[in-house]
């Protein structure tokens, strides 16, 4: 039926995101899709076995270019992410394609020639444009454990791909710490290692993920603790509890989109910023 090209104006900017949302509206309203990863980066492998994962596409790996030039099925509707440094004027060119170009504001580019522009993180969602959400933008606690350069104490049971919905820096007293913690669900918490009592508190309140900072050796109760228990992944880094927030602070809205979470968030959150009109236009044969 058609093909769509999806890609973003900058890295970061929730090219896939979009991808994904799209592709799950599209499957919703009947149309049969494919999700496929052009590229050739880490990124694009992790992309696409997430598509693979969803089970729309039966590839073996990242589309390459003279893939691309294989029409696809004529009941088929082929979404193609592409990198966003790719030559996108010269694929068109070349391609029967309509182009979703991503957008965040701030990172307004000239978009292509004919291309439809959807803006992502907006105040409000509308037609081509997605408000911005904190749980999508939300990082894993292995993205945490790259920018933080910790060491990996335990694992929780939901592993690497937990979501940390909000960082919190632990109290200097431990008074107010389990209320205060308590107050956020899906959280990551940044403490001082030594502080048995601030960190026992963050477990108890099912952290995700709690970053010892300072260096040194943890104790072995907490340790004990949260192997018996297996809510909170705990890590351990050399670094200072300020330094640490602010290395993580940056992964928010630029972490790769992954995780059944998001998927079932952006599903449905994607409902409000298409209609009929631009599921019509991106569907159409284009020439």
């Amino acid at each position: 039926m058609g093909r769509i090209f999806v890609t973003g104006a900058d890295l970061g900017v929730g090219a896939t995101t979009i991808a994904v949302g799209l592709a799950k509206y599209l499957i919703g309203a009947g149309y049969s899709i494919s999700l496929d990863r052009f590229g050739s980066d880490d990124r694009a492998h992790e992309d696409f076995q997430l598509f693979k994962n969803l089970g729309l596409n039966r590839a073996d790996s990242p589309m390459i270019l003279d893939q691309i030039s294989v029409a696809p099925d004529s009941e088929l509707i082929q979404i193609i992410e592409l990198p966003y440094n790719t030559e996108i004027d010269v694929i068109h060119r070349q391609f029967d394609a309509h182009i979703l170009y991503v957008q965040t504001i701030g990172t307004e580019r000239t978009a292509p020639d004919g291309s439809i522009i959807f803006l992502n993180r907006t105040r409000e969602s509308s037609i081509n444009a997605l408000a911005e959400d904190r749980f999508l933008a939300s990082p894993r606690v292995i993205d945490l454990v790259d920018v933080s350069k910790a060491d990996v104490l335990v694992y929780s049971a939901e592993g690497q791909n937990a979501l940390c919905e909000n960082i919190l820096a632990g109290a200097i007293s431990h008074d107010p710490a389990d209320d205060y913690f308590q107050r956020f669900s899906n959280t990551a918490i940044v403490t001082r290692n030594g502080r048995v009592d601030l960190a026992l508190a963050a477990m108890l309140s099912s952290a995700k993920c709690l970053i010892l900072s300072g260096g040194g050796n943890p104790s072995p109760y907490i340790l004990d603790r949260a192997a018996s228990d297996r809510s909170t992944s705990i890590l351990l880094t050399e670094d200072s509890t300020v330094v640490t927030i602010q290395n993580i602070q940056g992964t928010f809205g630029i972490a790769p989109f992954s995780g059944d979470e998001k998927i079932e968030r952006i599903t449905q959150l994607f409902m409000n910023s298409i209609n009929d009109d631009l599921v019509q236009t991106l569907t159409k044969k284009k020439f």
